[in-house]
Parts: structure tokens; sequence; C-alpha cells
């Protein structure tokens, strides 16, 4: 998602979400919806998990426990002009994240060589509380069409922007926050039960407080029109790529980590390459469930090693 959702939100870890549907409906991205005159409906509960990794000394690194909530709607409605399938959505995130504290006393660190400082909250133990815990909303709204649809392809663009509401922006760990961001949806069958989905993705980040990044996504996906249950039923997986295009710098996490500081920094600027494994099932015609995995094989900077969600999506 730089931070995680994000794409598969805000999502991203929203972007991630895309399935396969039957070739006669046209083809679309999502389990259900997305047809001319749909209305549908989307809740996710994420769960970021695994490292958070702020810093190159990995005194800094600290569990991933944080959580993300989104609620989202959107409408399609369809042909307008020479723009196809052309829809306005809306999704809502709100967050909770713990305080970022480090496990260990910063002062005797041994990895430094000359004197650790706490700029945040020094705890009982000595351990540096570098930023509080905090929750937030993020607004969502986004616009996007295709500009060639059949029934076995489809190719369009999107563009969107993020509104926080009551979110510290100093903050490492937070959900990907853009501003402006946009980008490209590509998806084909190839055979009834197998096909493909890619995203690009470029967002501005917030304008100094946040770094701006390009996320891709490539996605095999595999559907049968039964499974163990009589449901409709698929799984994508593949590649995920994030990195930032700008930087930033952090002086809590460099007084009390970085080797030299204060005449040397360790720039944040986050690059992930991971795989996603996002399984789903219609229940109904409209209504399915997702769940989704994405897990970091290398990078560094990242808000989370680990991003796991569970939701489900109706359409009326």
């Amino acid at each position: 998602m730089r931070r995680l959702s994000r794409w598969v939100l805000s999502f991203a870890a929203v972007a991630l979400a895309g399935s396969l549907a039957a070739p006669a409906e046209a083809f679309v991205p999502i389990p259900v919806g997305g047809h001319p005159g749909e209305w549908d409906l989307m809740l996710r509960f994420g769960f970021e998990r695994g490292l958070i990794e702020p810093n190159e000394n990995d005194g800094s690194w600290q569990k991933a426990n944080w959580e993300l909530i989104q609620l989202g709607i959107g409408h399609t409605f369809g042909t307008v002009g020479p723009l196809e399938f052309f829809y306005l959505r809306l999704d809502a995130q709100y967050f909770i994240a713990p305080a970022e504290t480090n496990e260990r006393d910063v002062s005797v660190f041994p990895e430094r060589n000359d004197v650790a400082r706490c700029l945040g909250r020094t705890l009982s133990s000595g351990a540096c509380e570098f930023h509080r815990a905090d929750s937030g909303m993020m607004l969502t709204p986004q616009v996007g069409f295709d500009l060639v649809h059949t029934a076995d392809f489809s190719f369009g663009v999107f563009l969107q922007g993020t509104i926080p509401i009551g979110v510290d922006l100093e903050r490492f760990v937070l959900p990907r926050i853009d501003y402006v961001g946009g980008g490209t949806q590509l998806g084909v069958h190839v055979t009834d039960w197998f096909g493909a989905t890619a995203r690009l993705y470029v967002g501005s980040g917030a304008f100094g407080k946040q770094n701006g990044a390009v996320a891709v996504t490539n996605l095999y996906v595999l559907q049968a029109k039964r499974w163990i249950l009589p449901w409709k039923a698929g799984i994508a997986l593949g590649p995920y790529f994030e990195g930032d295009m700008t930087k930033r710098f952090d002086e809590k996490y460099d007084a009390a980590c970085t080797v030299g500081y204060p005449d040397r920094e360790d720039r944040i600027q986050s690059m992930r390459f991971g795989t996603a494994i996002l399984p789903y099932a219609a229940v109904t015609e409209h209504a399915a469930v997702e769940l989704g995995y994405v897990q970091k094989l290398f990078g560094y900077d990242v808000p989370a090693t680990q991003f796991w969600y569970a939701g489900a999506r109706a359409t009326f």
C-alpha cells in the first residue's frame, strides 16, 4: 500500500481484492458487483502484523500490531460518452495503532558509538516512546472508468485522493495517505477458469509529511464455478512491489538509533517486494466474502511486514 492498506488499501490494500467474474457478464475486477447500474458495499478488517522497521538500526524494530477498518460504497454508472463502466466510490478507513516504542534502553544501544537520546517520552524501563498511540480516519473518494472493455479484457484508469481526519502525520506507523493518487488497471480472461490482473498505482504522499510512492501488483486468478461448498470461488496470487519515490526523516528515531546523529540521518524511504494470496467465495450472485494475506519477502523501512484482511462485499 508507502503504507500498506493500503493497497490491499486504502489497500492499496484495497486494490488487491481483484478476482474475475463470468465472461458472459463482461469483465469486472471484483467477485460481485461492478456492472452498470449497480451499487456495491464493502466492509473489511485489516491486521498489520510482523515487524515495524523504521530505522536501519534493528534496535528500533518493533512488533507490528495495528488494525484497520474499512467501509466503502460505490456506484457503476455505465457508459458516459467515450468512457465505459464509469464509476464513483467513497471509502472510509479507520486505523488504531499503539505507541511506537523500542524494546530496550536507548542509552545502551551497542550499535551506537556516541550518546543515544530519547526525544520522545522515556518510559520507566528506559525504553523510548517515539510516537504516542494514535487513531484516526481517512476518507478516500475515487473516480474511474475503462477505456477498453469487452467480455474478456478491460483496461481502465482511476483517480483518487485521501482526506485525513484526526491523524498524526508525524508518525511512522500509518496507513497509506496520498493527497492525490491514481493509476491503471488491466484485466484479462485467458480461459473460463484462469485470468490475470495488473494494477499500477502512483501516489503523492502527504506532501513532505508522508512519502509519495509507486506500487505494482500482478495477480494470476484461478476460479471454479463450484468448490467444496456450492459457491463460485477463486484465488488471486502473485507478486507485489511498493517503493517510495521521495524520502523523509524522523528526528526522534535518528536521535535514538542513528550512529553519528546529528551529523548523520537515516532516511525513511520504504521499499517492499512481497507476495499476495487473496482467496474469495461468491456466496450468492450478490454477496461475497474475501480473505487476503500479503507477506514482505525483502525490503526495508516498512510499517509492517505482514498484512491480513477479511471482508465481505454485497451489491444491489
